[in-house]
């Protein structure tokens, strides 16, 4: 059995994350500036009986369906995703959490991660001690699907520096 911080981060699991679109329609505002088409950005929900455990390799893993992922975006362009704590901290994935075993200063780590397909995206965690983590609950993921033609045009981004990315995304 593992500690109460496990159900801490069960917790913040549930209360941050869970796999269905959620679609928010408001008044319509005063007409802004251009945006870009080439990067989409949408949340999903994953609930945690979505979660499906995967007894071989000893991990949970859910798929959320996303038609925008293309095959153009698998060849030319990239996906990103992040685990959704709250509306303005987006923790991005991989991300490996440190826990406390029980009654011990022992400690082992739990990892969330992604990998994406034509219209899927697959979220797996899974603990560095191999046996069945917790189910993660339900959270909320952010998924930004960046076109090959906007990497074209900006050919000295650094891709894995997602503050870079996210700050040239937000001024495009």
């Amino acid at each position: 059995m593992k500690t109460i911080k496990i159900i801490l981060f069960a917790t913040f699991l549930l209360f941050g994350l869970s796999c269905k679109k959620e679609t928010v329609t408001g008044p319509q505002g005063e007409k802004g500036e251009q945006g870009n088409t080439n990067v989409q950005s949408e949340y999903q929900t994953v609930y945690s009986s979505e979660w499906i455990y995967d007894s071989i390799e000893k991990l949970y893993r859910a798929t959320i369906f996303d038609s925008d992922i293309t095959q153009s975006i698998i060849d030319k362009g990239m996906v990103v995703v992040s685990l959704v704590a709250d509306e303005r901290i987006n923790i991005p994935l991989p991300v490996t959490f440190t826990l406390n075993y029980p009654n011990s200063t022992d400690t082992y780590s739990s990892t969330m991660l992604f990998a994406y397909e034509k219209s899927k995206v697959y979220i797996t965690v899974q603990d560095s001690d191999l046996t069945q983590p917790n189910n993660p609950g339900s959270g909320t993921f952010r998924i930004v699907k960046i076109a090959g033609a906007f990497l074209q045009q900006n050919p000295n981004l650094e891709t894995k520096d997602l503050t870079q990315l996210f700050s040239k995304i937000s001024s495009n």
